[in-house]
């Protein structure tokens, strides 16, 4: 396992296992947890899921950079995935390391801030699950990404049992169970993948951050 990918990994699996716990205690209680409800903690703890969720995103921006030479053997509609989802991971980190903090730490709950805050987090959310899904989908024949690329291929259907959820079910319906699973499997791009052709295992493959 590469360096990115073992800050990454562990990073996006505690956030994943903290939201199923999330889910979990809905379905039991009817009341989220401070993972997804900044009302049910302290200040300090809803900072500290901020920092947490930043770390782990500014971690799977790490993967989809370093892991540019599996983008670049990858079909094309896998590869025009990469620069939104980049945008989109970015914003999100932002998002959580900066503005979320911001927002808590001040009391900013409603008013121009909060609004501006949620059409970012919007934003950011559609850029990032928009790609993954193409990604996961454009490589169910030519998998270049190893584990990553199986985990997210999952997407899309457990997105359809949410949504079947939420007929059945609507207050235990949520989105968080997809976000974990699009960090997870954003963190494990590149984990048991081979090597792609004509690149050294040990060294970063040259050129543009962005490039498709």
């Amino acid at each position: 396992m590469k360096r990115h990918h073992a800050v990454a990994v562990p990073l996006a699996a505690l956030v994943a296992g903290l939201l199923v716990v999330d889910t979990v205690v809905l379905a039991v209680t009817g009341e989220r947890t401070v993972v997804t409800d900044d009302a049910k903690g302290t200040r300090a703890e809803s900072i500290a899921m901020g920092v947490l969720l930043g770390a782990t995103l500014l971690g799977c921006i790490a993967v989809v950079v370093r892991e540019r030479a599996r983008f670049a053997a990858a079909p094309r509609v896998a590869r025009l995935a990469r620069v939104p989802l980049l945008v989109g991971l970015c914003l999100l980190a932002l998002g959580t390391t900066v503005l979320h903090p911001v927002e808590v730490a001040l009391g900013l709950d409603d008013g121009p801030f909060a609004v501006v805050s949620g059409l970012l987090a919007l934003a950011s959310l559609l850029l990032v699950f928009v790609p993954l899904l193409v990604l996961g989908l454009a490589t169910l024949r030519s998998n270049p990404f190893g584990i990553g690329a199986r985990v997210l291929a999952a997407i899309g259907p457990v997105i359809v049992l949410t949504v079947l959820l939420a007929f059945v079910a609507p207050g235990v319906a949520s989105p968080v169970l997809v976000t974990g699973l699009a960090l997870v499997g954003t963190a494990l791009l590149g984990v048991r993948a081979p090597q792609p052709v004509g690149t050294d295992p040990e060294r970063p493959v040259r050129g543009p951050v962005l490039s498709t």
